[in-house]
């Protein structure tokens, strides 16, 4: 487990969207909305902190098997992120990207206490990683490629890189809502398969994978997040009738018993544990 870290470690000496932690004021960057999702958890640290204002910290929690819950932010650019009760940031973030609908992937490094993550800024707006739209990092010691359908178009390389590289799949392309995938590893000029499955070709659903190294066999394997596209009208008049079905058999209701349960980690169980720290 611990050599998993090691190795994020090496690929994350790369640096993007994070600088150094210096202080001072920064632009107001609007009303954005943000959400976190954590690759694998560091130690004990499940939230982090965010600056709106000049005292006004709000929370924001990690999760390792699912995106947070949105939460909106409206202080300064660059985002400053603070372990819970520290006074100086850990990380400084600036948005790549535009849009107001933001994800923040946490990475552990192996710097505990003064640099626990480093945090790469996405657009996560259905327009910048839509639904049906696979995210992928390769976090291991190599190249990964991935092979799907017949046809050489259905093969795509994944380099060792902190970037991206977003795939989308149709049932057009495969033929089927379910179709066999399977993972190749370079090895000198040659590629070795490690791993095969199937997978669903499903346009309301988006996945983070992370491709990183078992360290109990040395191999690629990968976790694949899932967020699956809520119909907010739907759900809305759902509740609504939910509350006026409860209401009239005399019951009360609360008002946050609206809230939606978290999706779950599409790979959960079938993968190897979540990368820890050392």
């Amino acid at each position: 487990m611990h050599s998993i870290l090691k190795q994020l470690t090496l690929i994350l000496g790369l640096t993007i969207c994070v600088v150094a932690a210096p202080d001072g004021p920064g632009k107001s960057g609007g009303k954005l909305k943000i959400r976190t999702l954590c690759a694998a958890y560091q130690g004990n640290i499940r939230e982090v902190e965010m600056v709106q204002g000049k005292q006004d910290r709000i929370k924001f929690p990690l999760y390792d098997d699912a995106f947070s819950p949105p939460q909106n932010y409206q202080g300064e650019l660059p985002i400053r992120l603070y372990l819970v009760g520290s006074e100086k940031p850990f990380a400084i973030v600036t948005p790549a990207v535009s849009s107001k609908d933001l994800i923040l992937l946490f990475v552990p490094t192996n710097k505990h206490k003064e640099k626990p993550y480093r945090v790469l800024s996405m657009d996560g707006s259905n327009g910048g990683f839509s639904y049906g739209m696979r995210r992928m990092f390769n976090f291991t010691k190599t190249d990964i490629a991935i092979k799907y359908g017949d046809g050489g178009k259905s093969i795509h390389k994944i380099p060792v890189s902190i970037k991206p590289h977003d795939l989308t799949i149709t049932p057009a392309q495969v033929g089927a809502e379910r179709f066999a995938i399977e993972f190749f590893q370079q090895n000198g000029k040659e590629w070795k398969r490690f791993s095969a499955t199937r997978w669903t070709a499903d346009p309301t659903k988006r996945s983070i994978v992370i491709f990183y190294q078992n360290p109990r066999t040395g191999r690629p394997t990968y976790r694949s997040i899932a967020e699956y596209k809520v119909d907010e009208a739907l759900v809305r008049r759902a509740d609504e009738t939910a509350k006026a079905g409860a209401c009239g058999a005399g019951a009360v209701v609360a008002s946050e018993e609206n809230e939606l349960p978290r999706p779950a980690d599409d790979g959960k169980g079938k993968t190897v544990p979540p990368i820890t720290p050392p």
